[in-house]
């Protein structure tokens, strides 16, 4: 026999397994509180990248929010959608000949959005200053119909319900 009595040895075990369960439901009830699992909203306005009804994983709240984070926000109570960030407070944004420009030049790597079809103009915005506190949001798709901010204007920050972690 060892140092320890054999029962003890088996209360440790016991007690090392409760612990393990108990991180275990943690994290799931940490998941379940910070996380969403949903449909994405109809339409193709983020298509190709997040099609009509795909299914989506949104964390809930959100810390900092930045250009090109795919978000789910209420413009209006009755509404939610699905848009990805162009522009935060304090910059520029504009589209010109279906470029995005921010603060007057091109967004670079954040080009994210789709180009017009071969039989649609490209798409145009007059350049808007964001205000503190609120995010200029566009579809990836910009030929469709969807609403976006080009429709609505500028987003609160308080209407953002939460950011697309990944789509399936």
């Amino acid at each position: 026999m060892g140092k320890y009595p054999k029962a003890w040895m088996n209360m440790a075990a016991a007690g090392v397994r409760i612990a393990a369960l108990g991180s275990v439901t943690a994290a799931v009830l940490y998941f379940m509180l910070r996380f969403d699992n949903m449909k994405s909203p109809e339409g193709d306005g983020m298509s190709p990248a997040f099609p009509a009804g795909s299914g989506i994983l949104v964390k809930t709240g959100h810390g900092r929010l930045s250009r090109g984070d795919v978000v789910l926000y209420r413009p209006a109570p009755s509404m939610a959608l699905l848009g990805r960030i162009a522009a935060t407070g304090g910059e520029k944004v504009a589209l010109e000949n279906g470029r995005l420009l921010i603060n007057g030049a091109t967004a670079g790597k954040y080009v994210f959005f789709a180009p017009a079809a071969p039989d649609k103009a490209p798409a145009e915005l007059e350049a808007v200053e964001v205000n503190p506190g609120n995010v200029f949001i566009l579809n990836d798709n910009l030929a469709s119909s969807s609403l976006d901010s080009r429709a609505f204007g500028q987003v609160p920050v308080s209407a953002i319900m939460g950011v697309v972690v990944m789509t399936y």
